[in-house]
């Protein structure tokens, strides 16, 4: 009897194919997810967006290498400030001509909205820095902070350049050609670093900032030559640009209030500093380097996600599902990217920049936490994008950017770059609450008011 019972002794043997069960599955979740992500194309869009703003990390980090604190603390400023003008620049155009030409299943129609986009973008843009120019010159003349007038001055031909050049590489993705796009967008970006670097070499700050100007200068040259069939047989429109204005209206102040709130930090970083706090720009500016890196990934997704989920319009259920699990997956990925700041940002900063950056470390857990909070709401953000609900975007990022500065207001005269990172993490999560909330509420909606309606199709094409 004794020896029938000894094989059932080994406990541990029936836990075993439970455990190797539960690795299978998420070995091949995982790989299902990979194989997913290259016939989409993320990885392609991941190079085009570190074309776009990885090379921009690059360029900052070669900053902080070459430029004094007391330089580069003009000239993350500078760059804040004409960046955030650039997105009002094209009157939210960029954002329509991504909507339309993926969701108009005419080529003749696409091609409509291409030409109509950029031609529309290139005289707003320069309407806009027309403007911008006549406010800086009689802040010169009121003698208003004089070390910044010429450089921001000189900037100005930024504006129309890249409220252009935004337009041809989203056309493409639109298309689904993402592919091309992202080979164009590392060709135009590794030539913008290269001009940035030697340029900052040779003549410092204003070889800086002209080269910021020729870069989006020679993408345009590119993209234009590389879409020029689809210029030529398309006819602009003043009907259609309205339709794009009223639409990208909405939405240029939902992504101007996103970018604002980041932008604010810096702002009321440089009016609320004690003088013995030294360069707290260029410290944040730093720690928003880490943050920017870590942005790489889920933005590249949202990119190439938002063709296909507007696809998935008619499809709730789907649209619904799709939404839910790249939040999900994207704030398992990127709390698993903050640990690694938390264990390695203090030597990897410094390493990077240069030892005085070594206070940049907290910032920068702080901004890692934003955008995880960040992560997570930003697919929601889209759906209601999809969904046409740009208005509550813009309301989300307008309490976002009122908590920010409220917030910013209290802690940077304490705190320094530390409490601007902790008002912007807790601005973050009032957006993360906030487009969850409604993005929810809205896919919730739509799936009901299609409810009565049969489904179209039972496949599953994302599988």
């Amino acid at each position: 009897m004794a020896e029938d019972k000894q094989p059932e002794a080994p406990l541990p043997e029936p836990l075993a194919p439970s455990s190797q069960s539960r690795v299978r599955r998420l070995w091949a979740h995982a790989n299902r997810d990979l194989r997913r992500m290259f016939s989409v194309g993320v990885f392609h869009v991941l190079i085009m967006v570190v074309g776009m703003r990885g090379m921009t990390f690059i360029q900052q980090i070669a900053l902080t290498k070459i430029l004094d604190p007391s330089i580069l603390d003009q000239a993350i400023y500078i760059l804040r400030l004409i960046n955030l003008l650039a997105i009002a620049a094209d009157l939210g155009i960029c954002t329509s001509v991504l909507k339309y030409a993926a969701e108009d299943p005419s080529e003749a129609a696409r091609q409509d909205i291409y030409r109509t986009g950029v031609l529309y973008s290139a005289l707003s843009g320069t309407a806009f820095a027309l403007l911008y120019a006549a406010v800086i010159l009689t802040l010169s003349a009121a003698g208003h902070a004089p070390e910044l007038h010429r450089p921001m001055l000189f900037m100005a031909m930024y504006l129309p350049l890249v409220a252009v050049s935004r337009i041809p590489p989203l056309f493409l993705q639109a298309r689904k050609q993402i592919r091309r796009a992202s080979k164009l967008s590392l060709i135009t970006n590794v030539l913008g670093l290269g001009l940035v670097v030697g340029g900052v070499k040779w003549l410092g700050l204003w070889g800086y900032l002209a080269a910021m100007v020729l870069t989006p200068a020679s993408a345009l040259v590119i993209f234009l030559w590389a879409t020029a069939g689809s210029l030529r047989r398309a006819r602009a429109s003043w009907k259609l640009f309205l339709k794009l204005a009223r639409f990208g209206f909405f939405s240029l102040l939902a992504n101007f209030s996103g970018f604002a709130n980041a932008s604010a930090s810096i702002f009321l970083l440089r009016a609320l500093r004690r003088p013995e706090d030294g360069p707290t720009v260029a410290v944040f500016g730093v720690a928003n380097l880490v943050a920017m890196a870590l942005r790489l990934l889920p933005q590249s997704l949202l990119q190439t996600a938002f063709p296909y989920l507007s696809g998935l319009k008619d499809r709730p259920e789907a649209l619904r599902a799709r939404v839910h699990e790249i939040a999900r997956k994207q704030v398992l990925v990127m709390g698993a990217l903050m640990v690694c700041v938390v264990l390695l940002g203090y030597w990897v900063i410094p390493f990077l920049t240069r030892p005085y950056y070594t206070a940049s470390y907290v910032p920068a857990i702080l901004l890692a936490g934003a955008i995880v909070a960040w992560s997570g709401g930003a697919p929601f953000g889209q759906a209601m994008l999809v969904l046409d609900r740009v208005r509550t975007n813009f309301l989300v990022a307008l309490a976002q950017l009122i908590t920010n500065i409220a917030l910013a207001v209290v802690l940077i005269p304490a705190w320094g770059a530390s409490g601007a990172a902790l008002a912007l993490l807790c601005s973050s999560l009032v957006g993360f609450a906030g487009s969850s909330f409604f993005g929810k509420r809205v896919l919730r909606h739509h799936q009901h008011t299609h409810s009565a309606s049969p489904p179209a199709d039972s496949h599953d094409e994302e599988e």
